[in-house]
């Protein structure tokens, strides 16, 4: 399953998307535990909290690169105070000539919605071991800290991976208190959170914010000039071709797609064919482009038009995925989305794999394309096989024979269930340390859910043997979207 969703850009694309089977594991370098720490303070305002903001901060006295809204509503404030050295994190009344050191960020369409800040230069960019952002309000109504964290990489600049999404509300502040607040991103031993970072963005617009928008006193990022360069595991690369007039891309379109010519098995909001002249999501899977001002060749998405699309791959191993956009001018044809996926073993829970934000500066007709992929060639996901014997069998404990000592892991992407049942016959993996496996055969197959299979074992210790119905369980393994990253809770 994978689902595309679009975060709140006024775009336009056409959107089609590549997705091949491996039959590979992929195996992700991450190495850290994301620990998102949250305090709080309260009283009388004008309130100064304890804590203090690192003066070492890598992006101190820095103006962002791209700053989108009004983080002056309500408080007159700058923007440029959330990285200025030495800011007050005081709290004060929002209508206070001294509240100008509390930026408004949220998504009511008004306030401060996007901040990008592009790090000091350096040959492998910097290692990040936290990231602090300070806030607060007058009151309970507008404390609490929501907003999506994204880096970029120096092997990657132009495309932002996922770090971290926050989202935190203080309780029990009494009402007509003033509230502080603080949230650290670290890592759980003192590692770091990402490496070679080039930029990072705050998205203040998911997840939605207390009342539409709330205050935030200063942003700090703490870390060091990384002695190589580290690539993520995921890549996402892009490229665009543009014109003075009407013509086709030169890119080959792929033609074996697991999604080609497949309609979405749901869709979210909006409506894909908002803009006149455009065939809508019938275009995302059709396997053509045609001339990039033809508008029937598109589908129209983004926050005021088709919000999401969802598409079943049926427990397939995936190894990139490649996204098309274009529009008659340069004003629509971004690409602006996130992209998750859901496995078999838990088809109803969505992770993140990957954010997509690109838009070139270029003029004209414009064509653009996104591919994402696994830095190491390696599939993005493969299936995996777990053994669950049934219920009241004599081995009633579940075991996982991808992961035992004396297993090696058995992978059927992009098989025909018969060829699955061939390579369980053959299977020499021992399911448990106390038994052995003497035959298998597969009784029934259901490729993509649940593979049942017949096996008798006998314990190391008896001669007695037995049957076990196993029910194998295939599951579609993801890596996580950063690399330093083991844990991850993120949203678009």
């Amino acid at each position: 399953m994978l689902v595309i969703k679009h975060p709140n850009r006024y775009q336009w694309q056409r959107v089609a998307i590549a997705i091949f089977a491996a039959v590979l594991t992929f195996l992700g370098s991450a190495s850290a535990a994301l620990v998102i720490a949250t305090s709080n303070q309260n009283g009388a305002v004008p309130l100064t909290p304890t804590w203090s903001a690192a003066t070492n901060s890598l992006i101190a006295g820095q103006t962002p690169t791209v700053a989108l809204g009004n983080f002056s509503q309500y408080t007159g404030a700058n923007v440029n105070n959330l990285t200025f050295s030495g800011i007050s994190l005081t709290i004060n009344a929002y209508s206070s000539i001294q509240a100008t050191n509390l930026e408004v960020c949220g998504n009511d369409g008004s306030a401060g919605s996007l901040l990008v800040y592009t790090l000091p230069s350096s040959s492998y960019g910097y290692d990040l071991t936290n990231i602090t952002v300070f806030g607060g309000w007058q009151d309970n109504g507008r404390d609490s800290q929501a907003y999506t964290v994204y880096y970029s990489t120096v092997a990657n600049p132009g495309s932002f991976y996922l770090l971290t999404t926050v989202n935190y509300s203080p309780l029990g502040v009494p009402a007509g208190t003033g509230s502080a607040t603080r949230v650290i991103v670290s890592d759980a031993s003192g590692g770091k959170i990402a490496r070679s970072v080039a930029a990072l963005k705050f998205d203040f617009t998911t997840p939605p914010s207390e009342n539409g928008s709330v205050g935030y006193t200063a942003i700090t990022v703490q870390g060091f000039a990384a002695t190589n360069l580290a690539v993520p595991p995921i890549l996402i690369t892009t490229s665009n071709q543009f014109s003075g007039g009407s013509f086709t891309p030169t890119w080959p379109i792929e033609t074996d797609s697991l999604i080609a010519g497949q309609s979405p098995s749901s869709v979210g909001g909006g409506n894909f064919s908002y803009e006149a002249g455009v065939t809508g999501v019938g275009a995302l899977t059709d396997g053509t482009f045609g001339a990039v001002d033809n508008k029937a060749a598109y589908a129209t998405c983004g926050s005021l038009a088709g919000q999401s699309v969802t598409y079943y791959l049926n427990g397939a191993t995936l190894t990139n995925i490649v996204v098309y956009s274009g529009w008659p001018d340069q004003n629509r044809d971004g690409q602006f989305y996130n992209i998750f996926y859901s496995t078999v073993a838990n088809p109803a829970a969505y992770v993140p794999l990957a954010s997509v934000s690109y838009n070139p500066p270029v003029t004209g007709v414009s064509a653009n394309r996104v591919a994402i992929r696994s830095s190491t060639g390696a599939p993005l996901a493969a299936v995996h096989i777990s053994l669950l014997p049934r219920a009241g069998s004599k081995n009633s404990t579940p075991v996982d024979v991808g992961r035992n000592q004396n297993a090696r892991p058995l992978l059927i992407g992009g098989m025909q269930p018969m060829t699955v049942c061939t390579m369980l016959r053959n299977f020499g993996a021992t399911p448990s340390p106390t038994l052995v496996k003497v035959t298998s055969m597969c009784s029934r197959v259901e490729f993509g859910s649940m593979l049942m299979v017949r096996s008798t074992f006998r314990s190391t210790g008896l001669a007695t043997e037995y049957p076990v119905t196993a029910f194998i369980n295939a599951t579609a393994i993801l890596p996580p979207p950063v690399t330093v990253t083991r844990s991850l809770t993120l949203s678009v």
